[in-house]
């Protein structure tokens, strides 16, 4: 989506171009995202059944593009040339089949909050012994007082 939003700005510089992300929240209190172009149609409210709209984010990529570009030739630096090739080519499609970019995918982040919760669960049980069972260690590595003190 973030490739076709910069072609997208390349094309038609004139026109600028948006890319949003959509949060939304369930009623469960899950949480699914939505990425998409202000070029793009409207999304399809099907993919969003059950949810209601809890913040949208909107990024003017072209802005972007021209703060970069502007701010780059003052270091002397060229970058007039665009980044991508026109999205409606060949070589841009070939370029994003590569990356496998999904359009229009709504993600429930609950997977990626149960997947950080077993991480923490298993570096906790790994740190656990090499602490004495107790305390946190602090950023030079070593172990708290507390933690100390049970040791």
């Amino acid at each position: 989506m973030v490739l076709t939003g910069i072609a997208q700005a390349e094309a038609a510089p004139k026109t600028d171009a948006l890319f949003a992300v959509i949060d939304f929240i369930g009623n469960d209190d899950r949480r699914a995202y939505l990425t998409c172009g202000a070029r793009d149609t409207t999304p399809d409210a099907s993919v969003a059944q059950g949810y209601v709209v809890e913040r949208v984010t909107t990024i003017n990529i072209s802005n972007l593009i021209r703060i970069v570009r502007a701010e780059t030739a003052k270091l002397g630096l060229d970058l007039s040339a665009p980044f991508l090739p026109a999205p409606d080519s060949a070589e841009f499609s070939e370029l994003v089949a590569a990356y496998g970019e999904l359009e229009g995918v709504v993600v429930e982040a609950r997977a990626i909050r149960k997947r950080d919760a077993a991480a923490q669960r298993v570096g906790a049980k790994v740190r656990a012994p090499a602490m004495g069972g107790a305390g946190r260690r602090n950023a030079s590595g070593r172990a708290s007082e507390a933690a100390a003190a049970a040791i």
